[in-house]
């Protein structure tokens, strides 16, 4: 929920959220597709570089790597763009499942055509064994968990007035005290409270609505 800015002006705070609708859609939507799809591969490459350093490939290896994922990627956008109703979660599964299934069948052949050495080989042995596929599925896993925490906040925040809202923003995300927030809202601490945890409510809900729809 790292998608609040709070800024001061005349001594007053102000509210200036960033539109935060599923990146899905956003990326099958028209009008936004090419902001959405520049956040999309801005995540994923981080995504992908993260999971070669984890097994050891060498960066000169990586952009082969996200190439090669990359196919995967415009080859499932268009199924998801004709339903309509998909699942990020689900797609990103999809998506790491045949990237990592391609990749594996695309460097075999590619050392087997050079004949490379079996240190060569033993290079990728990480990356496309079960325990490599099963750490890019988590890594796309928390990646689509994070896009329905902040689907489900911008839901709530639009919910709640935005008192009510920065109360729990001031809180959460800005580490004050139920004292601090009092004063600054000028309000009693049991109304700070209150705020509170209906906003932790109101998320829960939200959370457990979008994510049974993504399961």
């Amino acid at each position: 929920m790292n998608n609040v800015s709070l800024t001061t002006r005349a001594g007053q705070f102000v509210y200036s959220p960033e539109t935060c609708v599923s990146l899905l859609q956003r990326m099958s939507d028209p009008l936004c597709r090419s902001d959405a799809w520049n956040l999309f591969l801005e995540r994923y490459t981080a995504l992908i570089q993260r999971w070669c350093e984890q097994w050891g490939v060498k960066s000169i290896r990586e952009d082969d790597i996200f190439q090669e994922t990359m196919i995967r990627v415009l080859n499932s956008i268009d199924f998801f763009e004709r339903r309509r109703d998909g699942s990020f979660r689900l797609w990103l599964k999809t998506l790491a499942h045949s990237s990592w299934v391609e990749l594996s069948r695309q460097q075999r052949r590619q050392l087997a055509l050079r004949k490379a050495a079996p240190r060569c080989f033993s290079e990728w042995a990480g990356l496309t064994s079960k325990e490599g596929y099963d750490h890019l599925t988590e890594l796309c896993d928390v990646w689509a968990t994070q896009e329905i925490i902040d689907l489900a906040a911008e839901r709530v925040r639009q919910r709640v007035d935005q008192s009510t809202w920065l109360t729990y923003e001031l809180l959460a995300s800005q580490n004050q005290s139920v004292a601090q927030v009092a004063e600054t809202l000028e309000v009693s601490h049991r109304q700070v409270y209150n705020r509170f945890f209906r906003v932790k409510q109101y998320l829960k809900l939200e959370y457990d609505q979008i994510d049974a729809r993504e399961s």
